[in-house]
């Protein structure tokens, strides 16, 4: 067994800006995707986490499983969820997008 140290990048579409000329407080979007992705994926074998207790746990797997969580878990007002980037090393990264 090993771990990984992931980092994930979320891509948002959006149609306009407020009043103040923002998308999106990024404070917000972070704290709301750490609560959406942390409890499900961060310190866990992800063998016995659904779906991957049944589905190979790869990085193109685990990255469409984070679109989906955060596509469902994170609304964003006036956003639209467009592709998410997991990077297992530097070098190494996979993107998803539906």
């Amino acid at each position: 067994m090993h771990g990984h140290n992931w980092v994930l990048r979320a891509y948002y579409e959006f149609g306009r800006t407020d009043d103040r000329g923002l998308t999106v407080d990024y404070l917000e979007l972070k704290s709301g995707m750490e609560k959406v992705i942390l409890p499900r994926f961060d310190h866990r074998d992800l063998n016995k986490v659904e779906p991957f207790d049944r589905v190979n746990p790869t990085s193109e797997n685990i990255a469409a499983e984070i679109f989906r969580s955060l596509q469902e878990g994170l609304k964003i007002a006036g956003g639209r969820l467009v592709e998410v980037e997991l990077w297992e090393t530097q070098s190494d990264m996979v993107r998803y997008r539906e």
